[in-house]
């Protein structure tokens, strides 16, 4: 953002500070979701509503679809710029499922869409968003979200035109007076298709023309605001630096007079010639110097409506690789300080338990160490399986105490030559069988091999059976509460659904496998700027997560 608007946004903040002291705290329902984090953190997310001052994003719901235009796409063109700028994004392609209290979870929706399967806007949409906007809420309309709806006329009134026809030229707007909104605003020149549009003769603000055509402006819909441009149909316009600050601009002006954009940690960094420099950069990029877990916790970023919280940091933890849950809410963790390259039996198995209820873990018992590179755990009756390549292993408590009295070995075969693509994620099926997952070390024995994919195994089975190819590295599993089986291979393949259990290559279902990382420094070692490394595929399948992420969500 310019400085002039970044001033802005700043005295915002300073007016909020002083409100605050007769802000009268909510109480907020809360509940917990699992997940985990390498080297540093063990983290709940947990559904919450008030955000904590300069230390929350704004939170950005992008409603797209599946046409011409490309919303994916065009939103990988400014994710990460977003991101960084201090703003979350949520993605949506079906508007029939977005009620009021979907839309309230957001600051502004961002809408850049044809959907051309609704000639008629559907009235529950239309409902809750005129709503949402009324009460408050913010909508930012782009390019071809005029064109919408062409049989509803209260999609016309709502955004203020509908599109009629368009050529294509390179041309530069015209910026109408002196609008604050654009206030040190850089305009920009770039081909663009030349709308021509129906228009409302209501109360807009018109912001920018080409030539006689009204081309973007902002109107206010109750308490609410909305801002439309016509700019936008390929990436020769979103990825110019004028269509994002205007962008940002319109997130930030609709989101509403105390819209603040989060601010992340300052983290060190230090120059070494050892740090690999995959990505040929030049300079070389420097190393960042271990981050503290508030840092951590603060550069997160998590789908609007919940936030991260601290269970678990070093010292007490170390190394964390992987972690499961037992009936008494007990996060059972694998920590291996060596991981991946040292088996010098270092590694063990831990018991972390918060005894006071404050969400924090403060008590922790060693079931078991002298381990070697384990590398998933299942927690069962009498113990616990786990993943220690070339073994799947019960570790046995005999007298209940928490403490490991006896290993036993329930077969052998898995690869060890690459400590990355051995066995992982153990889940107990819903047909009873242990399921797991095996990169490319494979598993071998005399009755065959295979690997990049899904195992399952019960006891009397002398070997796992294959269930499902993947097309690399496979370390993500978990099914549904309907028996659905998904899961994700490491690099550029964040999801696979399965669908019947077979040998047969599992079907890919994403959109983009590309990353958009909050921090700007960030160093991989191959598939630079796309899913590599990626650990996991989970879905939230309990009651005690609310029915907009209940399985919808990976």
């Amino acid at each position: 953002m310019s400085s002039d608007c970044a001033e802005a946004v700043a005295k915002k903040r300073v007016r909020r500070m002083v409100e605050a002291t007769n802000f009268i705290a909510k109480i907020i329902y809360m509940r917990y979701l699992k997940s985990y984090y390498l080297r540093m953190l063990l983290l709940f997310l947990s559904l919450a509503i008030a955000p904590q001052l300069n230390t929350e994003p704004l939170n950005v719901l992008f409603i797209g679809d599946r046409g011409s235009h490309q919303p994916v796409q065009r939103l990988d063109d400014v994710y990460g710029k977003l991101i960084r700028a201090g703003v979350a994004v949520d993605y949506e392609d079906d508007v029939t499922v977005l009620d009021l209290g979907v839309l309230r979870k957001y600051d502004t929706i961002v809408m850049y869409a044809n959907q051309a399967q609704h000639s008629k806007v559907p009235i529950e949409f239309m409902q809750a968003l005129t709503r949402y906007v009324r009460g408050g809420g913010g909508f930012v309309g782009l390019h071809c979200t005029s064109g919408c709806f062409t049989e509803s006329g209260s999609w016309l009134k709502f955004i203020g035109a509908r599109f009629e026809s368009h050529g294509s030229e390179v041309f530069t707007q015209t910026v109408v007076g002196d609008p604050e909104l654009l206030k040190g605003w850089s305009n920009f020149t770039a081909w663009d298709e030349t709308y021509v549009q129906t228009h409302v003769d209501d109360d807009r603000t018109i912001l920018t023309m080409r030539g006689d055509e009204p081309w973007s402006w902002i109107r206010n819909v109750g308490k609410g605001r909305l801002f439309y441009s016509a700019s936008g149909h390929d990436a020769r316009v979103w990825s110019t630096d004028g269509f994002f600050d205007k962008l940002l601009r319109a997130i930030v002006y609709t989101s509403g007079d105390d819209a603040q954009l989060k601010e992340y940690p300052k983290f060190e960094y230090d120059v070494h010639d050892w740090v690999p420099n995959y990505e040929e950069r030049n300079p070389q990029d420097l190393m960042q110097r271990a981050s503290t877990p508030q840092q951590a916790e603060e550069s997160l970023v998590v789908p609007a409506g919940m936030h991260a919280e601290l269970f678990a940091c070093e010292p007490m933890v170390v190394n964390p690789i992987a972690m499961t849950w037992d009936e008494r809410g007990r996060c059972w963790v694998v920590e291996s300080p060596g991981y991946p390259a040292t088996r010098d039996a270092g590694d063990r198995i831990s018991i972390l338990e918060d005894t006071d209820g404050d969400g924090r873990a403060d008590k922790k018992t060693i079931f078991a160490d002298g381990l070697n590179l384990p590398t998933s755990l299942l927690k069962v009756d009498g113990g616990v399986l786990v993943t220690q390549a070339p073994d799947l292993l019960f570790l046995k408590d005999t007298n209940a105490d928490d403490l490991c009295d006896e290993h036993q070995v329930l077969f052998s075969g898995f690869g060890t030559w690459d400590t990355h693509a051995g066995p992982a994620n153990l889940r107990w099926g819903l047909d009873n069988y242990i399921w797991g997952t095996v990169g490319y070390s494979s598993y071998t024995s005399e009755a065959g091999s295979f690997g990049s994919g899904l195992w399952r195994w019960k006891p009397g089975l002398e070997h796992p059976e294959f269930m499902a190819q993947f097309s690399n590295n496979t370390w993500g599993i978990d099914f549904t509460s309907k028996g659905e089986i998904w899961g994700s291979a490491a690099n550029n393949a964040p999801s696979f659904f399965v669908g019947i259990p077979s040998q047969a290559l599992a079907k890919p279902v994403f959109e983009s496998p590309k990353v958009h990382p909050a921090l700007p420094k960030i160093r991989q070692g191959d598939f630079f700027g796309n899913f590599t490394a990626a650990t996991s595929h989970s879905f939230a399948t309990g009651d005690q997560f609310p029915e907009w992420w209940n399985e919808k969500s990976a």
